[in-house]
């Protein structure tokens, strides 16, 4: 309604230049009228729906802006940021709230379990898991094997060896990322990352065996491969090892060499909050399959409907022989009558021996249509509205995907309100009720179900962290972990002593807020006016003006010049 006020009537831009015309002024009724306008109360609200799906909405707003004024910026802004920032993000919310209010019993703790929890973190230790796995060092009959065994846990076991292992996990994305197949493979930069890359993939090698000496390969309990993210090292590691040795043909070794991307992956298993989000992303899979499917039978309703209706009807008559026709022509092919309703000059228009012109076979109460007397007049100019359509219901499916990113689908809504059915030509707004299908599906497809699926992530992402975290604690526990943390957020600040000497005594108070207030004031106007004064600088500016703002620039360097050497001998080493 506020857009009606501001905009109705006023759209109309000249064909050529774009000026906008007036109400009343000369070619006000023949002016081109863009398709997202305010003249009445459907497309009113539709233009604003295009704007809060974010589709193209600055052209709209330019176009309000050569039809009103800049202020007309104003209300588009505030459009986008209570309509899109605000208002759309309630969608998220209100899921959110839901799946708390649904998954709240499920995040509760027993005080049993919680004992029990407790006691078996109090008595598990590092060496509790090292004699699961190893001898203890005092068994005086310790196997070489033993030996190389317990080395090996100790190494791999050390936070510094993790540190290195994800050094060097960065240096070499870095030269996975500089490597390019545009490089000469013979030249020196190429060799060099070729040495660099057999380096790291045994160093990478070293450490796989090193982890599999210590933890077992498959069998014992806390086996290398029982751990999802070690087989995901090995996989990484095999892929480069059959890289290095050429296995397997061209194709197949370019694919393989490719599969090194994968390996900066490996520092998700060295970081801890990586591995929280990665987890949370695996733990969503039966909760996103059972949205996906949802999501599924919205889409195949919305997909057979709009088969039903829209199938064979995006497309028109239009290239360069339609341009060239006359008007009486183009109003034939987009109303055909009767061809007993045609005068003779008229019915000359037509090449009836044409291999393409079906007007032999038309008796004299035959209504052709638009395409088969496009054929006639325009040959081979019956083309398709927009690249998409939907003719079937795949292809239906398809382009309701695309519509629910909310990307491109005004040009699909436009043709669908166009089109007059099949092998008629389409002219604009025929059938304006198909709006409500398009915003239905949206308001469905793109700002429900899809976001169902960032609702279960969260709320799976919210029951691990709870789970690892707070989930396992008392009452108590959490009211205690809850100041903690608030007590390490707090940052308080150094406070500083007064100086000594008297000079830095009455700098001191010059500047203290609590002692002299209007020193801050000044200094907050000073700023204030440094921003405006660098605001208000633009292309075009005249000489006088840029001579004052550059007086302007000086008078305030100086001051917080002074400002900052005053509080130097102030405050001194604390400043």
């Amino acid at each position: 309604l506020t857009g009606i006020q501001f905009f109705s009537n006023r759209m109309h831009f000249d064909h050529e230049t774009g000026v906008a015309i007036g109400i009343g002024e000369h070619g006000y009724d023949d002016a081109h009228i863009p398709r997202s306008h305010f003249d009445d109360l459907l497309w009113a609200a539709t233009t604003v729906f295009q704007v809060l799906s974010g589709e193209n909405w600055n052209s709209v707003m330019y176009d309000g802006w050569r039809a009103t004024s800049w202020v007309s910026v104003i209300y588009f802004l505030s459009l986008v940021i209570i309509g899109v920032f605000i208002v759309m993000n309630l969608f998220l919310a209100i899921l959110l709230k839901n799946f708390e209010d649904d998954s709240g019993d499920d995040l509760q703790v027993t005080e049993t379990q919680v004992e029990k929890t407790q006691h078996s973190c109090h008595s598990t230790s590092i060496y509790g898991v090292v004699d699961q796995i190893l001898p203890t060092e005092s068994s005086s009959s310790l196997s070489c094997f033993s030996q190389i065994k317990l080395a090996s846990f100790r190494i791999v076991s050390n936070a510094k060896f993790d540190r290195v292992i994800m050094f060097l996990i960065v240096l070499s994305s870095i030269c996975l990322a500089l490597d390019s197949p545009l490089n000469n493979p013979r030249s020196t930069f190429a060799l060099n990352l070729k040495r660099i890359d057999l380096a790291f993939t045994v160093i990478f090698i070293t450490e796989m065996l090193m982890k599999i000496i210590a933890f077992g390969f498959l069998r014992s309990p806390n086996a290398y491969l029982k751990n999802a993210w070690n087989c995901l090292d090995f996989g990484i590691v095999l892929i480069s090892i059959l890289g290095l040795l050429q296995i397997g043909p061209g194709n197949a070794l370019r694919a393989l060499r490719t599969a090194r991307v994968l390996r900066p992956l490996r520092m998700i298993s060295r970081v801890p909050q990586l591995k929280l989000v990665v987890d949370a992303l695996f733990m969503s899979v039966p909760a996103v399959a059972n949205v996906a499917v949802i999501s599924l039978l919205f889409f195949l309703i919305f997909a057979i409907f709009a088969v039903n209706f829209l199938k064979g009807t995006f497309y028109m008559c239009d290239g360069e022989q339609f341009r060239s026709l006359a008007d009486e022509q183009v109003s034939y092919i987009t109303n055909p009558i009767a061809w007993g309703g045609l005068n003779i000059s008229e019915q000359q228009w037509f090449d009836v021996g044409a291999e393409s012109c079906e007007a032999s076979t038309w008796d004299m109460t035959t209504i052709p249509s638009s395409r088969a007397v496009c054929d006639c007049l325009a040959t081979g100019e019956w083309i398709e509205v927009i690249p998409q359509n939907f003719n079937n219901v795949a292809s239906a499916m398809a382009l309701l995907f695309e519509i629910s990113t909310t990307e491109g689908w005004v040009d699909v809504m436009y043709a669908a309100v166009d089109q007059r059915g099949i092998d008629r030509q389409p002219t604009r707004d025929s059938n304006v009720v198909w709006v409500f299908f398009f915003v239905a599906f949206l308001l469905v497809g793109a700002f429900f179900v899809l976001e169902l699926f960032v609702g279960v992530i969260i709320d799976n992402f919210n029951k691990i962290r709870d789970k690892n975290g707070r989930g396992l604690m008392t009452p108590a526990q959490r009211e205690w972990a809850s100041t903690q943390a608030f007590i390490m957020s707090i940052k308080p600040e150094k406070r500083i002593q007064k100086p000594t000497g008297s000079f830095r005594q009455i700098c001191y108070n010059f500047v203290m807020p609590n002692i002299n207030p209007r020193f801050d004031q000044c200094i907050m106007f000073c700023i204030i006016v440094s921003s405006i004064s660098l605001a208000t600088t633009e292309f075009g500016d005249s000489q006088n003006k840029l001579d004052i703002l550059e007086r302007i620039n000086v008078v305030l360097t100086i001051i917080f010049t002074t400002e900052a050497a005053i509080k130097i001998f102030a405050f001194g080493s604390c400043y």
